[in-house]
């Protein structure tokens, strides 16, 4: 069976995977939101200009924020950016938390398992396969997503294998459903 080496997505990728997958409708308001109001005040005048800056300085973040509580804090998503490893079965994959248990004299940390959560495969609805990685999309549309790299496998068969079993589980899921 395959398994992961451990491995962790890092928080600008993860930020930008989730403003790419959740964030397009936000970002296209916005972004009228800004150009109405920025050519408002070249015509009608610059206290214009007041709204535009109200646009970027409060509305942006609070967007940004609101993108960060409702999917950046599931805990499929969540996963992404702690230290884990993934072993696939059959049916589900069992995904390894670790813990960096820090020495305190020499500075040094070594990875200590704490928790281990198996996922079924049930739970996705579909996948997408990158140049270098797989996404899988959960079932319930704002549950986040998982992010596993090729990098994360010791040989590229290993990820061939993973997803292929990831497909099969996923397909097999779908045709009960029908």
């Amino acid at each position: 069976m395959p398994q992961t080496g451990v491995y962790r997505m890092k928080h600008s990728m993860m930020a930008v995977r989730l403003f790419v997958m959740y964030g397009k409708p936000w970002v296209a308001a916005f972004t009228i939101m800004l150009l109405l109001s920025a050519i408002a005040s070249l015509i009608a005048g610059m206290e214009w200009m007041i709204v535009v800056l109200m646009l970027l300085f409060i509305l942006l973040p609070a967007m940004l924020a609101t993108l960060y509580l409702f999917h950046g804090l599931k805990p499929m998503s969540v996963a992404n950016i702690v230290e884990h490893d993934i072993a696939f079965g059959a049916d589900a994959m069992d995904v390894t938390f670790y813990m960096i248990d820090e020495d305190d004299d020499r500075g040094v940390g070594e990875n200590q398992a704490c928790d281990v959560r198996a996922i079924p495969y049930s739970e996705f609805a579909n996948f997408s396969i990158g140049a270098d990685d797989v996404t899988l999309i959960p079932r319930r549309r704002g549950d986040g997503f998982l992010w596993i790299p090729v990098s994360s496998f010791a040989d590229s068969d290993s990820f061939v294998k993973a997803v292929g079993m990831i497909a099969e589980g996923i397909r097999n899921t779908n045709e009960t459903k029908d």
